[in-house]
């Protein structure tokens, strides 16, 4: 596969960053994961603070939407703020995939591009410990602290595929490759996306 995108949805701690950027630079292809930061908020009138602390977090709690979307973003619709930033990544997501071959992080891109475009679906995981060690040593946080991020942005990866999709975040056949980063590290990892993804 040459002309197909890459989708990489991963648990938190799992290298899935790093990869992404590795299996891009190995390909020669463009990366995209905080840059659909900066993207959303110039097409959506966001200001990026808003789409960094809210593209993943979903709430049932009107007042906080309310009050959340009044303060960062600038009007002019009726949605929901977070419905708003979602359906202004989508369309960004769905211009960069007409563009040519590229990787994408997370942001339901899987599911987006799902009947547009080739796709190369990954799901990386890890054990526990080694995620929990790879947050102490990246963020300097203790193990208390580690864990509580690994649950809080785990779970808020899930609200946010499974309130935007109908199906669920992290289903195996949801995907072409599911992969324990534990198991291989971060550069082999990279190294088997990247020559699967060619020689398919």
């Amino acid at each position: 596969m040459t002309d197909g995108i890459i989708t990489i949805s991963r648990q938190y701690g799992s290298g899935g960053r790093i990869i992404a950027k590795q299996v891009a630079k190995r390909l020669d292809i463009p990366f995209y994961d905080e840059e659909l930061v900066e993207l959303a908020a110039e097409k959506g009138g966001f200001h990026s603070d808003f789409v960094k602390e809210n593209e993943q977090k979903i709430t049932n709690s009107f007042l906080y939407n309310l009050a959340v979307g009044q303060h960062y973003s600038n009007g002019g619709t009726n949605l929901p703020y977070i419905e708003r930033l979602y359906l202004v990544e989508k369309e960004i997501i769905e211009a960069l995939a007409k563009e040519g071959p590229c990787v994408i992080v997370g942001r339901c891109a899987d599911y987006i591009l799902r009947d547009k475009v080739r796709l190369f679906n990954v799901f990386l995981c890890g054990d526990y410990e080694t995620r929990v060690k790879r947050i102490k040593e990246v963020y300097k946080l203790d193990r208390e602290a580690s864990v509580k991020e690994i649950k809080k942005n785990d779970k808020a990866r899930a609200n946010h595929y499974n309130h935007f999709t109908d199906d669920k975040w992290g289903k195996a056949e949801n995907y072409d490759m599911v992969i324990n980063t534990s198991t291989f590290g971060i550069d082999k990892t990279a190294e088997i996306i990247s020559e699967l993804y060619k020689n398919i």
